[in-house]
């Protein structure tokens, strides 16, 4: 029975020897040129009707608190009512309703979790997300209105080296997750 034998390639030598001083099949070892891949920075995209709406919804907010809300600009029952909440956050104290308090108790989870939703694609806006997510902490929607109304929304994945530090080290930590969720 024939016997097959199989026979590995050599690589050529570069070094020269008396039976093969140059051979004009062999190719030179020409190292591959470096490629440098350039990710093309993310831009505004046009204004869609979801900016308009998230643009009205806010100008009717500021006309709904400014000259429409009922009561007076800081009365003293609502400086009295903040107090109260400000020095004891909880338990819920005696006099104030149950909703109100749910409501107040939000406006740290809420900002916290846009935060977090909207800081990896805060990149390439037509204006920075950070401040805006910082005073909504504070402020709400009276805040995040005119970033939503110029946003443009992301759909292509970030990853992770596309992150600033505070979306990197905070936001996609499964610590602030778990906190996140204890606290609502």
């Amino acid at each position: 029975a024939p016997q097959h034998i199989s026979v590995a390639a050599k690589p050529l030598s570069k070094t020269s020897s008396s039976l093969n001083v140059w051979n004009p099949f062999a190719k030179e070892d020409i190292p591959p040129a470096p490629v440098e891949i350039v990710k093309p920075q993310p831009e505004p995209g046009p204004l869609e009707t979801q900016n308009y709406v998230a643009g009205a919804v806010w100008i009717a907010l500021i006309t709904f608190a400014f000259a429409i809300a009922p009561g007076e600009m800081n009365s003293a029952a609502d400086t009295e009512l903040l107090n109260t909440l400000i020095s004891q956050p909880y338990p819920r104290p005696e006099g104030i309703n149950e909703l109100w308090f749910a409501v107040w108790n939000c406006f740290t989870v809420v900002p916290a979790v846009l935060g977090a939703l909207e800081a990896p694609v805060g990149r390439g806006q037509r204006l920075p997300a950070a401040p805006f997510l910082w005073g909504s902490a504070a402020f709400g929607y009276f805040s995040l209105g005119p970033y939503f109304a110029t946003r443009t929304p992301r759909t292509e994945p970030v990853e992770l080296d596309d992150l600033g530090w505070a979306s990197r080290n905070i936001f996609e930590n499964r610590l602030f997750g778990g906190l996140l969720s204890a606290i609502a």
